[in-house]
């Protein structure tokens, strides 16, 4: 009796040891953690950029562009955002290969252009960067020197008719190889204004219409008024007839180099 009544109390004892035991596991088990998000696959790309210059009565000149700074910009649910998932310079070639992960991005070139990319493999982007010297329709000197000489300070009036078919930037205006300052740039005898134009009064130019950096619209009429830098003095008979104005226009063109 004594036998049995002891491996009754073994057995007992030892089921309650299992269940304590198995409370202590179950008490004591990590709690479960998500698995990690498996990282999406990682692309080359490759930015290729170009320069083509072409001057009055000149062909083409194409170089490739080196220190161009690219940036890729983070998209989110609402759109691109300013957080720079990766940047790089184009090298002596114009080249530059940066690792994107796979996504949507916007990709700054430079100063050229942004563009929207959904990336999903690897890639070469080619981006052609044209700067060209073109002729205006008309001109028109409405201020004259007594001398009958287009001298500084004179103000001429320049009109253009795009002939492109999409839009281009309009960066500069010169005559004579000089940059014309828009009219509404004022001068001053300040030297701490931002921009010198030289002459013997030592004057400066200010305001926030220095700049030219005007959009051209496909087909669209453009004009505008200017004055004449230092340094120029043509005689009116020789302005008349080549004022040796030109406007120097220029765009981008970006795609995936198949």
């Amino acid at each position: 009796m004594s036998a049995s009544v002891n491996s009754i109390l073994l057995q007992v004892v030892l089921i309650s040891v299992a269940i304590l035991t198995s409370s202590f596991v179950v008490l004591n088990y990590p709690e479960p953690k998500p698995p990690d998000p498996e990282l999406l696959p990682m692309h080359a790309i490759t930015i290729e950029t170009w320069t083509h210059d072409k001057n009055i009565g000149e062909r083409y000149v194409t170089t490739p562009t080196s220190g161009i700074n690219v940036v890729f910009y983070f998209w989110n649910d609402i759109g691109a955002t300013d957080s720079i998932a990766v940047t790089g310079s184009t090298n002596g070639t114009g080249q530059v290969t940066v690792l994107v992960e796979e996504g949507t991005y916007d990709l700054k070139i430079g100063e050229w252009t942004t563009e929207t990319l959904d990336i999903f493999e690897n890639i070469t982007i080619r981006s052609d960067h044209y700067d060209l010297e073109i002729r205006p329709n008309s001109i028109e000197i409405e201020a004259l020197s007594a001398s009958w000489q287009v001298t500084s300070d004179d103000i001429i009036f320049v009109s253009y008719t795009s002939t492109f078919d999409f839009e281009v930037n309009l960066d500069s205006i010169k005559m004579s190889g000089l940059e014309l300052n828009n009219v509404a740039c004022e001068l001053t005898d300040d030297a701490e204004a931002a921009v010198p134009v030289g002459g013997p009064d030592d004057l400066y130019a200010s305001g926030n219409n220095c700049e030219l950096d005007a959009l051209l619209f496909p087909y669209s009429d453009w004009s505008d008024s200017f004055r004449i830098p230092a340094g120029i003095t043509i005689p009116w008979s020789v302005a008349k007839l080549n004022p040796e104005v030109v406007l120097n226009v220029s765009y981008t063109e970006t795609g995936v180099d198949e």
